[in-house]
């Protein structure tokens, strides 16, 4: 049994294309582990973010608390002083 040029072609391009596909999914896995990771450190930067988005409002609720306490001291010396 002989083999023609095309014959042999055609099993080297069935040879390159498993090749090629083997390696194009080992890149693939690595780079989903690669990109796993970085969603991981961009889900803890965004729970970070809203964890200092929420301690940044502490001061301006600790000021409106003041002044609310301060009004409600006005208005009793002002109630008493009647």
């Amino acid at each position: 049994m002989e083999l023609s040029i095309l014959e042999v072609l055609y099993i080297a391009l069935i040879a390159f294309i498993s090749v090629v596909g083997v390696l194009l999914s080992i890149v693939l896995m690595k780079l989903i582990k690669v990109l796993n990771v970085a969603v991981e450190i961009s889900e803890y930067y965004y729970k970070i973010k809203s964890i200092l988005y929420a301690y940044s409002h502490i001061p301006d609720i600790v000021k409106e608390k003041v002044k609310n306490v301060a009004k409600n001291n006005k208005r009793k010396k002002t109630k008493s002083a009647k």
